[in-house]
């Protein structure tokens, strides 16, 4: 055989078995537009708020229910607690401004750090809040009476969003009672 006519053939069986494998596994990081405008909004929303800081990042995200990497953006906001509209904490500052429903499947809260979900169209984001009070709080890394909101977005495979959205209230702030500043 040429060896002319050897190296076209290796050429073009490493072209096939290379396409064949894109087409098979290799997992996209392009996010859909609805995914896209979801982060946006997200996004947006922190600014508006007075976040201090928020970064964004689009790729591959671990999805907490199947634990799988899927496409999707992380978005993380830290800032002052004491800009935002009280006596609310920070989650549920986020949650009323972006007005979609909560996921109460994903619901949890304990001094300084609250979990909760939040659904818009085909999209879920698991929201991650911890903060810090004006003499203790969950987060050593940030300064007293600062927040950091982590969320994760991804198409909801669930195929089902939840039919009502709880209704979230300001938690009362007299003495005792948990709050975002002390």
């Amino acid at each position: 055989m040429n060896p002319r006519s050897t190296a076209w053939i290796a050429a073009v069986g490493l072209a096939v078995c290379a396409g064949r494998s894109a087409a098979q596994g290799t997992p996209s990081t392009e996010l859909s537009p609805e995914l896209r405008a979801a982060c946006d909004t997200m996004v947006a929303v922190f600014r508006r708020l007075g976040a201090a800081a928020v970064e964004r990042s689009d790729g591959q995200t671990r999805n907490p229910l199947t634990r799988a990497d899927e496409p999707g953006c992380r978005i993380e906001a830290r800032g002052d607690v004491r800009v935002l509209p009280q006596p609310q904490l920070p989650e549920n500052v986020l949650v009323t401004s972006l007005g979609w429903p909560q996921d109460p499947r994903y619901a949890a809260d304990g001094d300084f750090g609250a979990n909760t979900a939040v659904a818009h169209r085909h999209v879920l984001c698991f929201v991650d809040s911890r903060w810090n009070g004006e003499t203790d709080g969950g987060v050593p890394d940030l300064p007293r009476s600062w927040y950091r909101i982590k969320a994760r977005c991804l198409l909801d495979t669930r195929g089902t969003p939840p039919r009502h959205a709880p209704s979230v209230t300001p938690r009362d702030t007299g003495p005792g009672q948990r709050t975002p500043v002390q």
